[in-house]
């Protein structure tokens, strides 16, 4: 009985890929807490972020509010795990991003 619920668990398992296939596509993690922060010559809050070989480390990156993330809403006191889409914007506004950034899949939320 106790192989039955080990080969159930690792299929759920397997079945949870967290594999980025698109090329386009990134795993990001974001911190518990925001930070204040000017984005060009507006002041407000950051999200504090991690991609590629930063993630596990203890380097953050500020990720301006008005470069939201399409479809994710940030609750503070949780660290996510993440998959964003990232499209560059052709002909960005002067003061904006030039990439958009859109949710395809929460991994994680950890309480903090």
């Amino acid at each position: 009985m106790k192989n039955f619920y080990l080969i159930f668990i690792l299929a759920m398992v397997s079945g949870c890929s967290t594999t980025v296939k698109d090329p386009d596509e990134t795993i990001m993690r974001i911190n518990s807490h925001t930070v204040d922060c000017v984005g060009g010559v507006m002041e407000g809050k950051c999200l504090l972020v991690q991609e590629g070989d930063m993630i596990g480390s203890e380097d953050w990156e500020y990720f301006y509010f008005e470069d939201s993330i399409i479809g994710f809403e940030y609750e503070p006191g949780y660290i996510y795990s993440i998959v964003v889409k990232k499209t560059t914007i052709p002909d960005p506004p002067q003061d904006g991003s030039s990439i958009k950034y859109e949710l395809v899949q929460i991994i994680s939320k950890e309480k903090q």
